[in-house]
This record gives C-alpha cells, sequence and structure tokens, in this order.
C-alpha cells in the first residue's frame, strides 16, 4: 500500500492566546499572537499480510515506512530562563520553519485456536529541523519505541486479557 497526504494544521486558540505563570516550578508559559499554520506533505508506502499459517496458528505482519516535510512547523521550545526564581523558564509555541520526519514501523501478531497469543511492535523516527540553513535534530520526536505482550482470547468469547511492555527511548 501506499499513501501521499497535504495537510494544514492551524495554531490552536490556546497556543495563540492563552499564557500562564507557575511561581512554585519556576516557569512560565507565553502565548503567541504571531504563530502561523503548519503545512506538510507526507508519504507512506507499507506491506500487510494477513491469515498466514504459523505454527497451527494465525499471523498477522506488517511493515510501513514514512516521511512528512513541514513548513512552519508548530512546536512548543524554552525560549528562555533557567528554572530559578529569578529567572524562570519561559515556553512559547514558535513555528520552526522547515521539519522533516521520517521513519519505519513494524508489527506481528499471532493467535492460535486455543486462545493464546503473542504481539510485537517496534518503531523508529527521526525528525530535523532546519533554521536559516542550520539543521539539527527536532528533540520532541521519539526516536524507537518496542511493544511486546501476551494475549488470551477466551475461544467462546466471554472474557481475555493482555499483558503489554512498552519501552521507548
Amino acid at each position: 500500500f501506499g499513501n501521499y497526504a497535504q495537510g494544514f494544521r492551524a495554531p490552536a486558540p490556546s497556543q495563540v492566546n492563552n499564557g500562564f505563570a507557575n511561581p512554585i516550578v519556576n516557569y512560565v508559559s507565553l502565548a503567541n499572537p504571531d504563530l502561523g499554520p503548519e503545512t506538510s506533505n507526507s508519504y507512506e508506502a507499507g506491506i500487510r499480510f494477513r491469515n498466514l499459517d504459523f505454527a497451527g496458528g494465525t499471523l498477522f505482519a506488517s511493515a510501513t515506512a514514512f516521511t512528512a516535510e513541514y513548513e512552519d512547523f508548530i512546536e512548543q521550545i524554552q525560549v528562555s530562563g533557567s528554572f530559578t526564581p529569578s529567572d524562570p523558564a519561559v515556553f512559547q509555541f514558535v513555528n520552526l520553519g522547515e521539519v522533516e520526519i521520517s521513519g519505519a514501523e513494524g508489527r506481528v501478531e499471532a493467535r492460535w485456536e486455543n486462545g493464546f497469543g503473542f504481539i510485537a511492535a517496534a518503531s523508529y523516527a527521526r525528525g530535523d529541523q532546519t533554521t536559516a540553513g542550520v539543521k539539527a535534530p527536532l528533540a520532541s520526536i521519539d526516536p524507537w519505541k518496542f511493544v511486546a505482550g501476551l494475549v488470551y482470547d477466551d475461544p467462546e468469547g466471554r472474557f481475555g486479557g493482555q499483558v503489554i511492555v512498552t519501552h521507548a527511548a
């Protein structure tokens, strides 16, 4: 499968108008009335397998790669301050200019007739921002995540449960 999409996101009213201070933790959030909308072009391609025979059970699997290019990406950043009473940290939503986010993800799930199964998924993403010709990593992107778990669904459909663990960098 494949997908191409164009996106437009206007700033939320709270990002443009709201501000507040938290003197206990020494930070301030400022409104940004000059915040503009972000636009994007994104591409995605992948493959899905369904109902494959696997060790007496059924296997579902997918793998996807994606990339997105943003103009005027909206991000909340610390613009000044050091979290002290005399110099509180100042946060504000800003437009970053050009941002590219790329990555891949995969998922596999197996189920057996006795109700047992497992799930595993992994994802990797990288984001870079370019401002005034200088490229830097985008800190708000989770670089990778791994999820795994065991599943039980009663064959009669009366009950079930999952035990899932997640690890993120």
